[in-house]
């Protein structure tokens, strides 16, 4: 049995909560999130103009994640958040190509 196991804590003392790790793996997501926003603008700025309007059909028919956790049901387990939020940042990312 582990130290964390028995006692609920870690060796530091400071209460181990799954949830705290995935928002904050949440919250890392929508950071990258902003930043490849902030990179693929300035990188389509390179490609032609057919190729910008039909990325541009594409994303638009896609819907952005929703980084907001009380905006899902609460009955909504973390990781389905998370997954979708990944899922999501996926399509954007393929649209690309």
């Amino acid at each position: 049995m582990t130290f964390e196991q028995t006692f609920g804590k870690s060796k530091t003392g400071v209460k181990l909560d799954p949830k705290d790790l995935l928002a904050s793996e949440l919250f890392e997501l929508k950071n990258l999130w902003f930043v490849y926003n902030k990179k693929i603008n300035g990188l389509l700025m390179i490609l032609p103009a057919e190729v910008l309007n039909r990325y541009d059909m594409v994303v638009k028919s896609l819907n952005p994640p929703v980084f907001d956790v009380h905006k899902y049901p609460p009955e909504t387990k973390f990781e389905d958040i998370f997954d979708e939020c990944v899922y999501k940042m996926g399509q954007f990312y393929f649209a690309v190509f």
